[in-house]
């Protein structure tokens, strides 16, 4: 845990001083009032929203690296203290505005994030199916499952409005056509979402209740803002629903799965198919995303996310090891991105190649947090067998 929260304050500290433009000069004591005292009048929506979601991951691993208050408590103010260093350290970087209030709105997504720590434990804690092939990690096809499913009903902002039905059902109507590539990527992320639930908390629910529910996720998007439904969509669940069976178990079908998702990976990411523009290939890792809407960014990531780290999760289920997993996945996303230059309305760039190395690490250190973990419960049971 102590290695996720590293990564996590790296992450932080990089999202808060891109694009790294350091000017030197000295500051005085006035920045130092500004900073503490004269805070803007006017807030924007956005950016308080951002600062609070920057600092949610931070909150959920603090109760992982401190199991008792006293060390929760001192991590929680090094993280407030770390907060206001980060404004202050801006003054450094002129492209960023340093502002207390930035800081204030970390501290609430710190506590949002303790209170999501506290409210997931006790719910997964009842979820925790009685029979598991990996007990040890059944929190991470779970925690993939659930971003499939906020992905789909992003920004979960539910619309009671006719008018928002009716635009959600358009494409239905206007485009009868089935695009094969998207109704691919849906089908393998489907199948792939169901073969997670073997392993997660959704391992003791019925077939038939599962296939019911994932279809009904889709039918529920029309009721979220924003939401549009293609036959894709309809056709990708249905589809996976079907043929669930064969997809379910086996190491065989396992296989072909995750073949599927290199397949549905690389066509989604190279459709159009008209290789005639060229754009700048961005470097600088979520260069794209720091430049663009929050709201659309934040669901690009958590579709990227699901797919991703399921394929990252799934691999190293089949047997191979992490790294030679993280590099094939990350290095084929990177010759992906670097044929994306040469695609209309694409945005060429690092970040998917980063993101599919920042979650392989994440994976492996859950996976061995959670082994130790094991080990040391195993060891304790057979110390008290022994004395009793």
């Amino acid at each position: 845990m102590k290695k996720l929260t590293a990564l996590v304050v790296a992450l932080i500290t990089y999202g808060s001083l891109w694009p790294f433009d350091y000017v030197p000069h000295a500051t005085s004591w006035a920045d130092l009032r500004y900073i503490l005292f004269d805070w803007p009048a006017h807030l924007s929506v956005i950016s308080s929203l951002s600062n609070v979601i920057l600092f949610v991951p931070l909150g959920v691993f603090i109760p992982g690296v401190a199991k008792r208050f006293p060390g929760r408590f001192a991590l929680f103010w090094a993280s407030v203290v770390f907060a206001w260093v980060l404004q202050y350290v801006q003054y450094w970087f002129p492209v960023r505005t340093p502002d207390m209030s930035a800081a204030v709105f970390n501290v609430l997504g710190l506590g949002v994030g303790l209170f999501l720590h506290s409210s997931a434990s006790a719910v997964l804690t009842r979820l925790r199916p009685v029979a598991r092939e990996f007990p040890e990690f059944w929190q991470i096809p779970t925690a993939l499952m659930a971003c499939w499913i906020l992905y789909r009903w992003f920004p979960l902002m539910p619309s009671l409005d006719v008018q928002n039905v009716k635009n959600a059902l358009k494409p239905l109507f206007r485009t009868p056509h089935l695009d094969w590539v998207a109704f691919l990527h849906d089908w393998v992320a489907w199948l792939v979402f169901l073969r997670l639930s073997r392993y997660s908390a959704a391992a003791k629910w019925n077939r038939h209740a599962l296939a019911l529910a994932c279809v009904a996720v889709v039918l529920a998007e029309p009721a979220f803002e924003g939401k549009l439904l293609s036959w894709a969509n309809v056709a990708g669940v249905l589809a996976a629903v079907v043929v669930r069976p064969v997809f379910y178990r086996g190491k065989a079908s396992l296989f072909l799965l995750v073949s599927l998702q290199f397949l549905s990976l690389c066509l989604s990411e190279l459709q159009p198919f008209s290789f005639t523009a060229h754009a700048r290939f961005l470097w600088l890792p979520f260069s794209g995303m720091m430049q663009g809407s929050v709201l659309v960014d934040l669901d690009a990531l958590i579709e990227k996310t699901y797919v991703y780290g399921s394929l990252l999760f799934l691999l190293r289920y089949y047997g191979l090891h992490w790294k030679p997993a993280t590099l094939a996945v990350s290095l084929l996303l990177l010759g992906l991105e670097w044929l994306q230059q040469y695609l209309p309305g694409k945005v060429p760039e690092s970040t998917d190649a980063v993101l599919a190395v920042i979650l392989g690490f994440a994976i492996h250190a859950y996976l061995q947090q959670s082994a130790a973990e094991s080990s040391s419960k195993v060891s304790s049971a057979a110390r008290l067998r022994s004395q009793s």
